[in-house]
């Protein structure tokens, strides 16, 4: 065996033996393997003398998988000339790897280190090509846009299962995303429809004017967030308020019957005035604190849930207690961001798909195999 290892010595990274070394090789096996028929070796139905002569080969050569594999082949393809003793075969050797040999079955072959015989080829797993090897493991095996693709058909089929931006924050609450990442996770992903965005701040505009004092209509008029005519409408108010006090103390200084007519007519006049601005303020605010919900239902969601009861303290779902019993509260203008949702879980699972795809370990194996990456998963 010494001799036989110094003749392929200088087969280094995978390159193919000299020819005189491949017939040395060949006849290292047939001298180990002449016992049985050329059927049994050729067709190569027993798994267990398939496996017996690669191993040889992969265990008394210093070979690479490449090598190792062209070797094995290159013995069974030309048995019967072997046999026969037919000599044309050393000028014109069978090298082929077998027939109908996929590129998934070959990059799988070539990470367990078998002939591809040993593989057969059963179900798909989430759209990945599946093979179950000689001793019963089944493996799923795809190239990065299989990956991608399973990734998902993961989220479909388990974590968004169901879903779509047509999705209300109940049905995201009973997904399997939430009860894999927890009720927070699919608090980062709610918003509020158009049509019930435009209702909610109409509704919360009119609220906050109604539930409003006099004094409280006006005072905003003065802020910065106003415009030159709010601020004047405000100046005008005060003016108005200036006059009726000036009447009023003028009514108090005076017994003259006529004179406080007169003065009372004004006031009334003045506080007319007055209710057309209060009603000029009602418009204004009502229009600003509807462009302030709808900015915050858009862009500060969170914190407007939070402010309303709806979010917790952590930023999960509030609780109502209802005959007794603690459940979530579940608006029905809140929904779930499904677009969204799906972006982050394909980031998320790219980390680490192994965990949703292969089912005995849990992990992700790469292969090199013809200048690409194949993905492999143990799935049993």
């Amino acid at each position: 065996m010494l001799k036989l290892r110094t003749l392929i010595e200088e087969n280094k990274e995978g390159i193919e033996p000299l020819k005189g070394a491949e017939y040395k090789v060949i006849m290292f096996l047939e001298n180990k393997f002449g016992d049985f028929t050329i059927n049994d070796i050729h067709n190569q139905t027993n798994d267990v003398l398939v496996s017996h002569i690669f191993e040889t080969i992969m265990e008394s050569l210093p070979v690479s998988y490449d090598v190792g594999i062209n070797l094995y082949y290159l013995y069974i393809n030309n048995i019967e000339s072997i046999r026969g003793g037919d000599d044309s075969w050393k000028s014109d050797p069978k090298r082929g790897i077998g027939e109908n040999v996929f590129k998934y079955e070959a990059a799988l072959a070539k990470y367990l280190e078998k002939p591809y015989s040993l593989l057969k080829k059963i179900r798909t797993n989430y759209g990945l090509e599946s093979f179950e090897d000689n001793n019963g493991y089944v493996w799923s095996i795809g190239d990065w846009e299989d990956r991608e693709r399973a990734i998902n058909i993961v989220i479909d089929e388990h974590y968004m299962y169901g879903l779509d931006n047509n999705s209300n924050v109940e049905d995201g609450y009973r997904s399997e995303a939430r009860h894999h990442f927890g009720e927070r996770y699919i608090c980062e992903f709610l918003y509020v429809p158009k049509e019930w965005k435009k209702e909610l701040a109409i509704e919360g505009a009119r609220f906050s004017v109604n539930n409003m004092s006099d004094d409280e209509l006006i005072d905003p008029l003065d802020s910065n967030t106003y415009n030159k005519e709010t601020k004047e409408l405000s100046n005008r108010y005060h003016d108005l308020v200036n006059q009726i006090d000036i009447l009023n103390e003028k009514i108090d200084n005076t017994t003259n019957d006529d004179e406080i007519e007169m003065y009372s007519e004004k006031i009334e006049r003045l506080d007319g005035d007055i209710e057309n601005i209060y009603d000029s303020a009602r418009e204004i605010i009502e229009e600003e604190e509807y462009k302030e919900i709808h900015q915050r239902l858009t862009d500060d969601l969170e914190e407007w849930l939070s402010d309303y009861g709806y979010l917790d303290g952590s930023g999960e779902l509030a609780y109502r207690e209802v005959k007794g019993v603690d459940r979530p509260i579940f608006p029905e203008w809140l929904y779930i961001d499904a677009n969204k949702m799906r972006d982050d879980l394909v980031s998320l699972l790219s980390d680490n798909i192994g965990r949703d795809i292969a089912l005995y370990d849990g992990e992700e194996h790469e292969v090199e195999y013809n200048g690409e990456t194949y993905y492999i998963y143990q799935v049993d």
